[in-house]
């Protein structure tokens, strides 16, 4: 799963297969994140931006999902997304995917809130 080519549509069901997995063989987390975390230290990040954005998606479902310890699961998405900044630092050319990446894990990993939300959020805390 770690070296599959799978679009952004797709990680619903990844997530969910991973997790079936993950109940049936105690050993499938470790052996995912150990695949992932090969495949991070063996390429470079900036070969294939757009695959990292739908990396850090997958790593941080999984991670919210209970498949990777958060330990584990927040210390890849730091490190991956570091590592990238320190590559763009002096271009900023990849800019447009690190803002992607955030708005795609915001919510779930930073707890950013959409600003179109907010007023939901404000509005339903004078409700109650």
């Amino acid at each position: 799963m770690a070296e599959g080519k799978f679009k952004l549509n797709d990680i619903g069901a990844v997530v969910t297969i991973s997790s079936k997995l993950h109940l049936r063989y105690e050993e499938f987390s470790s052996c995912l994140f150990n695949s992932f975390k090969k495949k991070y230290t063996a390429t470079k990040t900036a070969d294939d931006p757009g695959r990292l954005k739908i990396d850090m998606k997958l790593i941080a479902d999984l991670t919210v999902n209970g498949i990777f310890s958060d330990k584990l699961g927040l210390s890849m998405i730091h490190h991956e997304l570091k590592t990238f900044v320190e590559m763009d630092k002096g271009t900023h050319e990849y800019a447009n995917i690190l803002i992607s990446i955030c708005k795609n894990i915001g919510e779930d990993i930073f707890g950013f809130i959409p600003s179109r939300l907010r007023g939901v959020f404000k509005f339903s805390k004078h409700l109650t």
